[in-house]
């Protein structure tokens, strides 16, 4: 009977352990070379912007997707048009774990874009 409740205890705070822990985000930071494509949607999601790149990240073979209300989504549009035009390397850090639901497609939602280096 001793050992059934040191048991049930030690589940009980198992459980109420992982329920503490925060799920890490997939986080994928990398290098992607030139945008290739840019797509924008203006009845799916919130206006959501789609890209594809030369060399995309883990686990977002198929590009990258903005959702346009998020702050500074505006801003990272922008830039990305703006590096496309000039021609200019990118580096792109997206959440793998957060696909875009317009497709079945490997596509990570942007966290930041910035220079390669």
């Amino acid at each position: 009977m001793k050992n059934s409740r040191v048991l049930v205890a030690a589940a009980i705070a198992a459980s109420t352990l992982s329920l503490s822990v925060p799920a890490q985000a997939a986080l994928v930071d990398t290098n992607v070379g030139l945008v290739t494509r840019i797509f924008t949607y203006t009845t799916f999601g919130t206006g959501d912007v789609v890209i594809t790149v030369q060399t995309p990240g883990a686990g977002c073979q198929h590009g990258y997707w903005l959702r346009m209300t998020d702050a500074g989504a505006k801003t990272t549009y922008a830039q990305i048009i703006a590096w496309q035009l000039a021609e200019k390397p990118l580096r792109v850090g997206a959440f793998s774990d957060q696909r875009w639901a317009g497709s079945t497609g490997e596509y990570c939602r942007i966290d930041y874009i910035g220079t390669p280096g």
